[in-house]
Parts: structure tokens; sequence; C-alpha cells
């Protein structure tokens, strides 16, 4: 049964070597593990992509929100990395 479901995961011979010496070289790595995460990061790259694509045909109502929302997110991510910075450093 995992023999079948692993082939349904990878066809081809060259990406199962990959992922076996991936998962024997790398301690605490197991072939679901290493498999789990490049499918999340593949999926990942797909939904940026798609994203990306879907903006780019927004209206510019749409993506000027867009922008500013991203600003805003900027700002608020630079304050906690002063933060964090400052509770280190008195620690």
């Amino acid at each position: 049964m995992a023999a079948t479901i692993k082939r349904t995961l990878s066809i081809q011979v060259e990406v199962d070597d990959m992922l076996h010496a991936h998962v024997h070289r790398t301690p605490g790595a197991s072939l679901s593990s290493v498999v789990n995460e490049a499918l999340f990061d593949y999926l990942e790259a797909q939904a940026m992509r798609y994203y990306g694509e879907w903006l780019a045909a927004a209206p510019p109502e749409e993506r000027a929100v867009r922008e500013a929302l991203e600003a805003d997110n900027a700002r608020l991510d630079a304050e906690l990395a002063e933060e964090l910075a400052a509770e280190r450093a008195s620690e």
C-alpha cells in the first residue's frame, strides 16, 4: 500500500531517488515530511504566482488599496522588529 501511495506522489524514479537521498542525509527527516514540505512550497509558489496575475489585472483602486495594506504591514513588521531588538538588548 505505501509503495502505491509513493508511486502516486512520484512517478519518476529520479525523483524518488532524490527524495530518499535527502531523507538519508537529513537527521530527523522522513519521506512524508520531505514530500509535504515540497508540496507546500510548490503550492505556495503557485498561489503567489496566481495572486500576482490577479493583482496585475485588478483595477487601479484595488491595487492602491493593496499597496496601502502592504505599506502598513511593512510598518508594523518594522515596529515589531525594533521591539524584539530592544527586548533582546535588555536581556
